[in-house]
């Protein structure tokens, strides 16, 4: 009988918590912004393209001005399917300054572009427009106007790699003072696969015609990898690194000032850039073993590399591909939810759980300020 009632209180308290989260968040106020996200990547919306941002919308439940939830379908910058073909939307100069007056907060979630497998795999695509992607001049001037009139502006991970061209990237560079050093990396929970993304680029055989030697790695590692070098450093776990209790590491402003777990793991993309004289919030932190060391100083890579960084006010860099996550969008419009996967899948040392434990309190914070500045206004 104890059995049974204890059954039914937990059948009970699963039932429960979605209705009245689900309850709680019809209830809470809309929040009408105007967001702005660009994502030069996407396709069609699935797998992680997208989600993370439209979840953290319906949340914090940010309404357009026109009083409709967003829907990171159809409401982004980039590539858009049109039946079996697609079209890029994508503001002009002309528009810069009426978007940026209009703008409460944008959000440059990919820039890297389709490459020509990407293209290809759709046979009726007739677009010849698609092996497009980087930034261009437009971005630059956009950004430009955004960090001028003190805007919201967040940007991710590959924001000045290939294909940007470099006197594009210079100029981004000058008005950030951030510096991309060339390499981006990845955490592999099995180095034996083959590594998937980034060009469908095959990193073994990069790696073998640079070294002089067969890929012969298994088990844990991270990959560092020169796109523009063609060069590749392994890492491996426990070897060469130990990374188990955080790969991420909040520094003490941002414990203080954007509620973060001190550590946190994760296993996504990320770029190494030099964070000029910005406030770094957060860093990648490789904690090698001395055979790491040599290898580091070998390649003229550091230890410690920025994960977050401030070069404004309200101007955040994310040197991780931090939005990229297959997060379900059902339960973005329930409260609490997740805090309680967060418990459950044991916070910021479970890679699986870096959305819940890292992105989404982070965004919320960002985006909080973003909606303080607009009631400011109003």
């Amino acid at each position: 009988m104890k059995a049974f009632k204890t059954v039914l209180i937990i059948v009970a308290v699963i039932i429960l918590l979605p209705f009245f989260g689900l309850l709680g968040w019809f209830l809470k106020k809309e929040q009408p912004m105007e967001v702005v996200v660009i994502n030069k990547s996407m396709l069609e919306f699935q797998g992680s393209e997208n989600k993370a941002i439209n979840w953290v919308l319906n949340d914090q439940k940010v309404f357009t001005n026109g009083n409709r939830k967003y829907n990171m379908k159809v409401d982004y910058y980039g590539y858009h399917k049109m039946k079996d073909d697609y079209r890029i939307r994508y503001p002009r100069l002309k528009e810069l300054d009426r978007m940026t007056e209009k703008s409460d907060f944008v959000y440059f979630a990919d820039v890297a572009g389709i490459s020509k497998p990407q293209r290809n795999a759709n046979p009726k695509s007739s677009s010849k427009s698609l092996e497009y992607g980087g930034l261009n001049n437009t971005d630059y001037v956009f950004c430009r106007k955004l960090i001028e009139s003190g805007k919201p502006l967040v940007v991710e991970c590959n924001f000045f790699g290939p294909p940007t061209e470099p006197l594009v990237r210079y100029n981004m560079e000058q008005l950030t003072d951030v510096y991309y050093a060339g390499w981006m990396g990845k955490y592999v929970k099995d180095l034996s696969k083959p590594l998937s993304g980034k060009e469908e680029t095959d990193w073994k055989k990069v790696y073998e015609s640079y070294a002089g030697k067969p890929w012969d790695f298994t088990g844990k590692g991270l990959i560092f990898i020169n796109l523009e070098n063609t060069r590749v450093v392994v890492l491996r776990e426990g070897e060469d690194i130990r990374t188990k209790k955080g790969f991420i590491v909040t520094l003490e402003e941002g414990l203080e000032e954007f509620d973060l777990p001190e550590t946190a793991n994760y296993t996504g993309w990320f770029t190494l850039v030099h964070p000029g004289k910005n406030k770094v919030i957060a860093n990648f932190s490789l904690n090698p073993t001395e055979t790491g060391v040599q290898k580091l100083q070998q390649n003229g890579l550091p230890h410690d590399f920025p994960a977050i960084i401030q070069p404004g006010e309200q101007f955040y860099f994310l040197a991780g591909d931090f939005g990229k996550s297959k997060v379900n969008l059902v339960f973005s419009r329930t409260l609490f939810f997740n805090n309680l996967v967060s418990i459950l899948k044991g916070g910021g040392s479970n890679a699986s759980n870096f959305f819940y434990s890292y992105y989404q309190p982070f965004m919320d914070h960002v985006l909080s300020e973003s909606r303080g500045q607009v009631e400011d206004t109003e």
